[in-house]
């Protein structure tokens, strides 16, 4: 997984799936700083998920 290599674990992600599962959304996303989101999606949820990840960027510092 991306955010497991050194090089590359302080990038944002955001998956976005074709898959609806939310007990395994909610569960990848207390798991790991990147976000599931899936499609089709809003607008506003893509936001919340962007902001949810630059806050989480925000307090590593």
């Amino acid at each position: 997984m991306i955010t497991q290599d050194q090089q590359h674990q302080n990038i944002p992600v955001i998956f976005v799936t074709v898959v609806d599962d939310q007990v395994a959304a909610k569960e990848f996303n207390n798991m790991t700083q990147a976000v599931w989101l899936t499609k089709p999606f809003k607008e506003e949820e893509l936001l919340e998920k962007i902001e949810k990840l630059l806050k989480q960027k925000q307090t590593q510092k």
